[in-house]
């Protein structure tokens, strides 16, 4: 099991719609980053054509039990971020 970040833009009112709730809703195009558990991808929300930026995170290949705690807790407080930037956990 993957937690999958999008990392988005925020709506003109400030916050982000129903569109990016879902991942059927996004088109992806290429994997543009990797890390040691994660791997980012250039993405298109089909709804209004946005390019976003979408994270997997492989937390349960991790062997080091600490680093699956912490990447779970990385998770955690990114996931109570709100701000401009539109992160959003799903």
């Amino acid at each position: 099991m993957a937690a999958e970040m999008d990392i988005s833009h925020s709506d003109s009112n400030g916050t982000s719609g129903d569109k990016y709730n879902a991942m059927k809703n996004f088109e992806i195009d290429k994997k543009i980053g990797k890390g040691q558990f994660s791997e980012v991808y250039r993405a298109r929300c089909v709804v209004d054509n946005t390019i976003v930026a979408l994270k997997k995170v492989q937390i349960f290949e991790m062997m080091d039990a600490k680093a699956r705690q912490d990447c779970i807790k990385e998770i955690d407080l990114q996931g109570n971020v709100q701000d401009t930037v539109g992160l959003r956990l799903f």
